[in-house]
């Protein structure tokens, strides 16, 4: 074999592989499509937590962050606005106002015990979203102000470890699955929403699969699956239980009167998503 020939066969193999591998990193597969779950603290660590977890697969990917990006997740999944913009509201009124948009954000990778993250910005005009390096903490605050998919790689959740959480202190405890988020049945909450004095969860946001099947803001849940919903945590151990291919089925209390409510477990890209 002449050398010229061995040169050209080494570049098609070196480009080859170097294709081969840029595929691989950027194919879609290697990411799936999770939900927050809830805020807590680790017991262990006493650093807050948020879980981010597969619907299809029942895995949960814990992501330690910061006590302002965990106050600033919690403010998104109660639906709280502050009294002035903070730094997400921000950042989200500012991505807007340029009229771009938040596709998706990603978890991609975990270096010395840090995970890194990217936000995808589609510019006015561009056809392709951009990555933007980012704070997982960050992106998915972000992802929850603009309604952006939350994308995670596969490899990260198949060698997530275990956590033992607590709900923060200076929070409500707090469930977020298949579109709903729910918090104690507080004294505060059946005020606010004229609930009895019946054991459940109450509904603070209803979004993605739960809008759709009907939940609203306010319901008292009270069941899972005939299960009772007496807390968040008993709320989320319901779902969990829940097979990907099947239902959730609600027993919810609303208006003087309970009802029966299905709600598909597996999440659905909102419009523009990444798939």
């Amino acid at each position: 074999m002449s050398r010229r020939l061995v040169i050209r066969s080494l570049l098609v193999v070196a480009t080859g592989t170097m294709v081969a591998a840029g595929a691989h990193a950027q194919r879609p597969s290697d990411f799936v499509t999770v939900e927050v779950e809830t805020v807590g603290m680790d017991i262990l660590t006493g650093s807050p937590v948020v879980l981010l977890h597969d619907p299809r697969s029942d895995r949960t990917l814990p992501v330690w962050i910061g006590t302002a990006e965990a106050q600033a997740i919690m403010r998104s999944l109660n639906s709280v606005k502050a009294p002035r913009p903070m730094t997400h509201d921000l950042l989200s009124a500012v991505i807007q106002r340029l009229k771009a948009s938040v596709e998706e954000v990603r978890v991609t990778e975990q270096r010395d015990g840090v995970f890194l993250g990217e936000v995808y910005l589609l510019a006015p005009g561009k056809k392709k979203a951009e990555p933007v390096d980012s704070r997982p903490s960050d992106a998915v605050a972000l992802a929850l102000r603009t309604g952006a998919p939350i994308r995670v790689r596969q490899r990260l959740l198949d060698e997530a470890p275990r956590v033992h959480m607590a709900p923060p202190d200076s929070a409500t405890d707090i469930a977020r699955l298949i579109g709903l988020t729910v918090v104690k049945a507080t004294a505060e909450a059946r005020k606010l929403f004229d609930l009895p004095e019946r054991d459940g969860v109450v509904v603070v946001s209803a979004t993605e699969n739960a809008a759709a099947a009907g939940m609203r803001r306010g319901d008292l849940i009270l069941t899972v699956n005939g299960r009772p919903a007496t807390t968040p945590a008993a709320f989320r151990e319901a779902v969990r239980s829940t097979p990907a291919d099947e239902p959730v089925k609600l027993r919810v209390w609303r208006g003087g009167s309970e009802l029966d409510v299905s709600v598909e477990r597996l999440l659905a890209l909102p419009p523009g998503g990444r798939a």
